[in-house]
């Protein structure tokens, strides 16, 4: 459902390619280009702007749909997740709190489901809440095992599934409510950004990013995923990014998590300035 949902948010999206004929502005800046008293590193910045200058003005045109009512779809997907959201929430508090029936042959398996029973009654088992069920994503199927023992190997992967599933859709659900507040401010541009958020990396690989979203209220963006693992990949790069787009707030939580995997202790090193938003 979460894919359904997103391409149902990315179809209010059109995009239309830049026609041959289409001019692009010159280049605003001087210097550089062989003027006199240019140095060399002067040449190779202007001629990296004057590249990205370019290639962003021969970027397709991104607009919102003429033919979709974008906040009614808003309003319909919003209520659908929400739904599908509560339905999953449910299935998982109910699963493991269930145990099984009375039935068995063997006297001594029915004393200990009597036995567990009696303890849950007497509050002295482990009753799984959702800030369980999210701690839950980041350790292994078994862990689950903390909340209800009879469960099977099986049955312990089908519910971890399950959860990462039902924390898409709790970050799926914020999505409409920040569209609405974009619609409601007309700022259209980011709402046009934001339809075009699409999850690019495997909640399974990475269910700590997964978490970081839930709890931020937020979506990680195929830029900030891309720097994020550049990072990673190439320890000591250098990545630049647009003021506004996750510098200080997304990615580095993103790397933290990632280096630290509840093993190793990572120092961050910041501006003054930036101190208050870290």
């Amino acid at each position: 459902m979460v894919t359904e949902v997103e391409e149902q948010l990315l179809a209010m999206v059109v995009s239309q390619t830049r026609s041959r004929e289409h001019q692009s502005p010159s280049y605003p800046l001087r210097g550089g280009g062989g003027q006199k008293g240019s140095t060399s590193l002067e040449v190779d910045m202007h001629a990296e702007l004057a590249e990205s200058w370019q290639a962003h003005h021969s970027s397709p045109e991104v607009s919102l749909s003429q033919h979709i009512c974008v906040e009614t779809q808003i309003s319909s997907s919003q209520e659908s997740v929400t739904e599908k959201r509560k339905e999953i929430e449910q299935y998982l508090l109910q699963s493991l709190v269930e145990v099984p029936d009375l039935q068995s042959t063997s006297d001594g398996y029915d004393l200990i489901r009597r036995s567990f029973r009696i303890l849950r009654i007497a509050d002295g088992a482990a009753t799984a809440s959702l800030l369980d069920l999210a701690e839950a994503a980041l350790h292994a199927p078994d862990h689950l095992l903390i909340f209800n023992p009879f469960l099977t190997k099986q049955s312990c992967h089908i519910l971890h599934q399950a959860i990462l599933t039902w924390l898409q859709l709790c970050v799926l659900e914020d999505r409409p409510k920040r569209l609405e507040l974009f619609c409601k401010a007309g700022e259209i541009q980011q709402v046009v950004q934001e339809l075009q958020v699409r999850r690019q990396w495997s909640v399974s690989e990475y269910p700590e990013w997964l978490v970081f979203e839930v709890e931020g209220g937020l979506q990680i963006r195929p830029q900030q995923y891309a720097v994020a693992t550049c990072l990673l990949r190439e320890p000591g790069a250098i990545a630049q990014l647009n003021m506004g787009e996750g510098k200080t707030r997304v990615i580095p939580p993103m790397l933290v998590l990632q280096l630290a995997k509840g093993k190793h202790v990572v120092r961050l090193n910041f501006l003054p300035a930036l101190l208050s938003e870290a």
